[in-house]
């Protein structure tokens, strides 16, 4: 059993964008994805570097980023014991796009009150 969970944000309609995002990667990339959640739910945050990175000036995001993929990152937040993974994107320059973190803090606040 894992200690830690991966979840989804989900918007108020019940749509799940990180998710429709990951279902048009190549079948490769999504076991990558799949390998990533393992690793995140059994070691949890402690795992750091090379797979998770805190976002520097966005205390409560983290960056998760899929090796052998160097394009695709995924942005989360950590709640109790579960990863809550909110924006999925293909990341084209060494600094996350202002676009991207917007997104994902504009989702993080439809989840915390």
């Amino acid at each position: 059993m894992p200690d830690w969970n991966i979840g989804y944000y989900e918007t108020s309609t019940g749509r799940c964008p990180v998710f429709d995002f990951i279902e048009k990667l190549s079948l490769e990339i999504q076991g990558k994805i799949r390998n990533a959640f393992r690793l995140l739910e059994e070691f949890g945050p402690q795992i750091g570097l090379p797979h998770l990175k805190s976002i520097k000036g966005y205390k409560p995001l983290y960056e998760i980023r899929i090796l052998g993929s160097a394009s695709v990152r995924l942005i989360c937040v950590l709640q109790k014991r579960k990863f809550i993974i909110l924006h999925a994107f293909r990341k084209k320059t060494q600094r996350i796009p202002r676009k991207e973190l917007k997104t994902s803090l504009k989702r993080l606040r439809t989840i915390t009150p």
